[in-house]
């Protein structure tokens, strides 16, 4: 079995087994709050449809994926990086080989190895900032890995702010579900948080207030581990490959200068829109504010050098415009099939990301160290 093969079926895996814990755990909170109300949540459900009281159920599964997937996150991330040492690797920043493929060079093995990523850490712009160290983990149940970064205590704040947004509606949404099936039924006594709280003290031995301070606690203690956890990771890559980052980047300015003409060639390109705000000329002319933007395409170039060390590298060029503005897009795209232009609100392109010609070409070394296509073309 070739390795697309298996990361598809791992990626089939973990899809299946993420959609049965969702189910599952849905099946259990119905479970325990039918137990904290008194009521048959699942037949109040059926009376709900049965009814034609939409406003109550149909909400009820996407408010219930909202809070699961990011209790999940919640869970998951803290508890992954707490657990990373066994799955950590990185070596030195290199590119982005596709949509969801990254590839680093290991000092270790002397050679860029690829791997399955969301995440991926920025590709370098300018020559100096080259060969940064990176590091890695695989996220528990996952089969990609995931960008060591300094773990944030805000984007938890952030997931346990939407976890509300989620759970709260969803407990308001079934109490007024049950209190409704119970007054189909007959049944005039309300249920109130009074009766949810004795229930689940009586269940749990703990008052449901004391379970969220609790709950959140751990939250907190998780979150504030994990970035002392990743803080290590950082540094323990940082002694690994740092010496070998400064000594490329060393190199490679040794060998360039402002104004110098580069040999490289361009392995991929990803185009995407970017927001451009008015000038006070535009903004006076259309009468706008000018605070107004509009979006404007762009092309983003990976060129290889294999010439500046005994290792290609690999930087990114951002060229703004598309084949009909920009002659310089309309120039490389000659290197791509090219077999159809899509026309957008943007602009027009072609989504061919890879080319069919290698071909040298010619960069200008900028004074920030970026590079550019340079006016004397390829040889």
């Amino acid at each position: 079995m070739n390795v697309t093969n298996t990361v598809s079926m791992k990626t089939l895996f973990f899809t299946v087994l993420f959609i049965f814990l969702c189910i599952g755990v849905g099946y259990f909170v119905l479970q325990f709050f039918s137990r904290l109300s008194g009521v048959e949540i699942f037949s109040a459900i059926l009376w709900g449809f049965k009814a034609k009281q939409f406003a109550l159920v149909l909400p009820l599964i996407p408010l219930y994926f909202m809070a699961f997937v990011f209790t999940f996150g919640l869970i998951n991330q803290p508890v992954s990086l707490l657990t990373a040492s066994a799955t950590q690797i990185g070596g030195l920043s290199g590119y982005k080989d596709d949509d969801n493929t990254y590839a680093y060079y290991d000092p270790q093995q002397r050679g860029y190895s690829r791997i399955k990523t969301y995440s991926p850490p920025p590709d370098p712009e300018n020559l100096n900032e080259t060969f940064s160290v990176v590091s890695f983990y695989k996220p528990v149940l996952a089969d990609y890995y995931q960008n060591v970064y300094k773990f944030q205590l805000l984007s938890s704040l952030l997931g346990l702010f939407f976890f509300f947004c989620g759970i709260i509606p969803l407990y308001f949404l079934m109490l007024a579900l049950a209190n409704d099936f119970n007054s189909s039924n007959g049944i005039k006594e309300k249920i109130n948080f009074g009766i949810i709280n004795g229930n689940f003290a009586e269940l749990t031995r703990i008052s449901f207030p004391a379970f969220i301070v609790a709950a959140l606690i751990v939250i907190v203690i998780a979150t504030i581990s994990a970035n002392v956890v990743s803080g290590n990771l950082l540094r323990e890559q940082e002694i690994v490959s740092g010496r070998y980052s400064a000594e490329y980047r060393g190199r490679i300015m040794s060998a360039v200068s402002p104004g110098k003409i580069i040999t490289g060639r361009i392995i991929r390109r990803e185009q995407e829109s970017e927001k451009v705000y008015l000038t006070q000329e535009e903004s006076r002319r259309t009468m706008s504010s000018k605070n107004e933007s509009r979006y404007e395409p762009a092309y983003n170039y990976i060129v290889e050098f294999p010439g500046l060390l005994e290792i290609p590298v690999y930087l990114k060029m951002r060229l703004r415009g598309d084949s009909e503005t920009n002659p310089k897009i309309r120039e490389l795209d000659a290197l791509f099939a090219n077999t159809k232009v899509v026309r957008t609100m943007y602009g027009s392109y072609s989504p061919d990301t890879h080319p069919v010609t290698m071909k040298d070409l010619e960069f200008l070394v900028n004074p920030d160290y970026s590079v550019a296509l340079s006016s004397a073309g390829n040889h």
